[in-house]
């Protein structure tokens, strides 16, 4: 049994605050017009998806245990599959409840969910798709990856290259196959970094970070003009060594990402967060707030109520813990 990863805890709680303040924009068509905000999501849409698949391949190394397919098979599935349906359900009935006024919505949303994720009440839940098509294939491959571990660095060649020129294209993304195919790079440089975990972190030392943020910051001012499939790669890239570092240098200092606060929440924040985003954008809507308070406000509830959920279930209706995914 390996040792408990801080680095990676560090970096658990880091994306998933990134995937949130992502999703904190006030209202989406006016984005251009807050600078800050506008600049903010482009930096912020660079790392988020691929640090968040990253973290999950290195995971599928460094905690991976030999069981059955059937077994495998059906502890994702209770761990994706049902809060997908579950939360999705609800969602849609607190849309056509409350917020229709504010939201507009389809009555084919229940039915299209299970073939086109992006297209279901909650489209933040693609990744869920996505994820365990990544884990499934990975959990074939990798007892031939273990034997043979060149194998995952011809994986990496040929994902890069599928990444590169098979651009996500999230119309009729059928199972978000699409989408798989196109971040499962960032899935398999999870495993690799794993693989080659204490190598690895030499790398990320203070020297050559700031060489990577400098490349960074070039690689994101590339994409902003010219927005290519290579350049976006090359920036999420060299954005996920930086956060890296930052991370190690925390770490080495014994602190905590938000002092810890929503240390082992990270999934619950996912699945919940849809839900503070919303309640906090309708009221928004009806004036109270300008567009910067609104931003924190959606942010904080987007952050907070998710935990609050988990925990009140935890402490008070154990039995339906699996509704959001804890264990």
């Amino acid at each position: 049994m390996k040792k408990h990863n801080n680095i990676i805890t560090f970096l658990q709680s880091f994306a998933i605050s990134l995937v949130v303040l992502g999703h904190s924009s006030p209202n989406m068509d006016l984005l251009h017009q807050f600078k800050w905000n506008f600049l903010l999501n482009k930096i912020i849409y660079s790392i988020h998806v691929p640090l968040l698949f990253l973290i999950s391949g290195f995971l599928f190394v460094y905690t991976y245990k030999e069981i059955s397919l059937i077994k495998f098979l059906k502890k994702k599935f209770s761990r994706f599959f049902i809060p997908f349906v579950l939360l999705n359900i609800l969602a849609y009935i607190i849309k056509n409840l409350f917020f229709s006024k504010f939201i507009v919505h389809e009555q084919s949303y229940l039915l299209k969910m299970f073939l086109y994720p992006w297209d279901g009440p909650i489209p933040y839940f693609w990744f869920l798709y996505a994820i365990f098509f990544m884990l499934l294939f990975s959990k074939l491959l990798y007892p031939f990856i273990k034997k043979h571990f060149a194998l995952l660095h011809i994986l990496l060649i040929t994902t890069l290259l599928i990444n590169i020129f098979r651009p996500v294209n999230i119309a009729n993304d059928l199972l978000c196959i699409n989408s798989c195919l196109h971040y499962y790079v960032y899935f398999i440089l999870g495993m690799i970094i794993s693989k080659y975990w204490e190598p690895f972190k030499k790398i990320i030392s203070p020297k050559s970070t700031l060489l990577f943020f400098i490349l960074y910051t070039i690689s994101m001012i590339l994409n902003f003009y010219n927005p290519t499939s290579f350049y976006k790669f090359l920036a999420a890239l060299l954005g996920i060594l930086v956060i890296f570092f930052v991370a190690e240098r925390a770490v080495n200092c014994n602190n905590k990402f938000l002092y810890g606060i929503i240390d082992g929440y990270y999934y619950q924040i996912y699945l919940l967060h849809w839900f503070g985003l919303s309640l906090s954008r309708c009221i928004y809507k009806l004036g109270y707030f300008s567009y910067n308070s609104s931003f924190i406000i959606i942010f904080l509830t987007g952050m907070l109520l998710p935990i609050v959920i988990s925990k009140f279930i935890e402490n008070y209706c154990p039995k339906i813990k699996i509704f959001i995914g804890l264990k």
